[in-house]
């Protein structure tokens, strides 16, 4: 009921909106109005804003109303209580925090891709310097799907895929162990 009555409210707004804008551009004759609206002839600049505002009022409504429909993806599973639904973007800055806890990862820019077979997590990743590749992106394939299925409990899971952006520099790894050094001076 309640939709209903928001789509008769956009629907009679729009309508007064644009009658009223039409009226104030002389579109149309102020005798085809009901005689009560017939003083707004004089005042036509009223009439114009009065229908300025009616329009903006509607096509605000009929965002919010449309804007309800558009959700954020999202994967759903089963709790005895009932269903949880989990964002992408939650996937994604769960992800990103994991890799700045692998040794291996410098950086890392994941990004959460639904399939008609399940969740796809792809990776773009700066390693570290002197590891062997396959190694390492083995290994962060493995605790990225071991993580998101422990702990977010998805089991969806298709592909982990890793793209190797860059590989940092040792001056960079030696940069940031000084500044560990520093920290526990301090």
């Amino acid at each position: 009921m309640r939709g209903l009555s928001t789509a008769v409210s956009i629907v009679v707004l729009v309508a007064v909106g644009v009658y009223l804008v039409c009226l104030a551009i002389g579109v149309t004759s102020i005798e085809q109005m009901a005689s009560f609206i017939k003083p707004l002839e004089e005042t036509k600049v009223i009439t114009g804003i009065a229908g300025i505002i009616s329009l903006a009022m509607g096509f605000s409504l009929l965002y919010l109303a449309l804007r309800k429909f558009t959700r954020e993806p999202s994967m759903a599973f089963q709790n005895p209580e009932g269903e949880v639904r989990v964002t992408f973007n939650a996937i994604e800055d769960f992800v990103k925090r994991l890799g700045g806890k692998l040794e291996e990862v410098k950086e890392m820019h994941p990004e959460v891709i639904a399939t008609k077979e399940g969740l796809e997590i792809h990776n773009r990743i700066t390693l570290g310097p002197n590891l062997s590749i396959p190694e390492a992106s083995s290994r962060i394939q493995e605790t990225i799907k071991k993580y998101v299925e422990d702990v977010l409990g998805i089991r969806d899971i298709v592909a982990i895929k890793v793209l190797i952006t860059k590989i940092a520099h040792e001056e960079v790894k030696e940069k940031e162990e000084e500044v560990r050094r520093e920290a526990e001076i301090k």
